[in-house]
């Protein structure tokens, strides 16, 4: 019996079920299938019904992990012990190239040599710089025939490499440059983007030196160790483990102090608590543009901010934010402005 009669109808989401079809016939389904990222839930239990069981799961962004542990699954960290002996990793080709060459890098240093590394993604999200990545790490690239608008690219004979991650990349900033250690999932891995620039050229104009702060969506980490720095006492929080690891790893390299907290919401937090939140949101949900993220940081800013507290923000021009922040935030101004990317000052009103 194949796969595909195993599974039935098999997972709704065309990049799920693609990944899965792709399992029919392969000889290494006799080792354990890493599951790298499941953002819908669907796939980790479809493919365990289609290999029987033995398979080990990850996901980066927290609430896909919970709804991957509810499903009854373990998911475990970004570690060379996931890969070990593997025979079959799938994922989801990541947005970001860094994230996909540390996926590529960890399955051929530390899967077994018959390894298949299989990516799939909506065809419009793809693009040949995923397969010079891949080439990087194995000998053979190939994609297969596109389906439903989505296409899997298969990648096998794993070459000699040497995983060192977190990458480390010295970045200048105000006040003097920043080592920073980014994991290839975090956003900006291994650079400083334009919009962070912007809005550490307009907090570099205030004082941060006993305040309470968080950095909100906190990446890499450069602003939370950049305010660490200047004095405040920081958390830092992100749903991502790359953008945890990685915030937690780019404060000790800069030997400051900064609590890092993986989380998808600030119900953690108590209310009107902080003097200042920084924030530079995504507009992205994976692949496709989405302000939904930004709009619930801004909230969730809103409640842990003290009256005539600080939310700094940076978001592209176009963006539609500044009635959010005037309604949920209060008193908002523009402090900095190019072509791209504006930086706002709001201040948390009594009421």
């Amino acid at each position: 019996m194949s796969h595909l009669q195993i599974l039935g109808d098999g997972p709704p989401d065309p990049v799920d079920r693609m990944l899965v079809d792709q399992l029919t016939g392969l000889p290494s389904l006799t080792r354990p299938v890493v599951v790298l990222d499941d953002v819908t839930g669907d796939l980790t239990p479809a493919v365990a019904a289609a290999v029987r069981g033995r398979v080990r799961v990850h996901c980066d962004d927290v609430a896909a992990e919970e709804v991957v542990a509810g499903a009854g699954f373990e998911p475990e960290a970004l570690s060379p012990d996931l890969f070990v002996d593997a025979g079959v990793v799938l994922m989801r080709l990541p947005r970001a190239l860094s994230a996909l060459r540390e996926y590529a890098e960890l399955t051929a240093a530390h899967a077994h040599r018959s390894v298949r590394l299989i990516g799939a993604a909506r065809i419009k999200h793809m693009s040949r710089s995923m397969n010079e990545v891949l080439g990087d790490c194995f000998d053979h690239v190939w994609a297969g025939l596109g389906r439903q608008k989505s296409r899997a690219l298969h990648a096998s004979g794993p070459r000699p490499v040497d995983p060192r991650w977190p990458r480390s990349n010295t970045v200048d900033v105000p006040g003097g440059p920043v080592e920073l250690r980014s994991h290839g999932a975090a956003f900006a891995a291994g650079r400083l983007d334009d919009g962070t620039r912007l809005l550490l050229q307009a907090l570099a104009d205030e004082s941060w030196d006993g305040r309470d702060v968080l950095d909100l969506g906190c990446g890499t980490g450069i602003l939370a160790t950049w305010l660490a720095r200047a004095g405040a006492r920081v958390l830092a929080v992100d749903s991502s483990a790359a953008a945890q690891r990685s915030a937690v790893a780019t404060a000790s390299a800069n030997d400051v102090e900064v609590e890092v907290r993986r989380s998808a919401d600030l119900r953690f937090l108590p209310e009107a608590g902080l003097d200042a939140v920084v924030c530079n949101p995504p507009f992205h949900k994976g692949a496709a543009k989405d302000s939904t993220a930004a709009f619930e940081m801004i909230n969730g800013a809103a409640r842990v901010l003290r009256p005539g507290g600080e939310l700094w923000l940076v978001y592209n021009s176009h963006l539609p934010y500044l009635r959010a922040l005037r309604r949920h935030v209060g008193d908002t101004r523009i402090v900095q402005r190019n072509r791209h990317y504006t930086v706002t000052r709001s201040i948390r009103s009594a009421g």
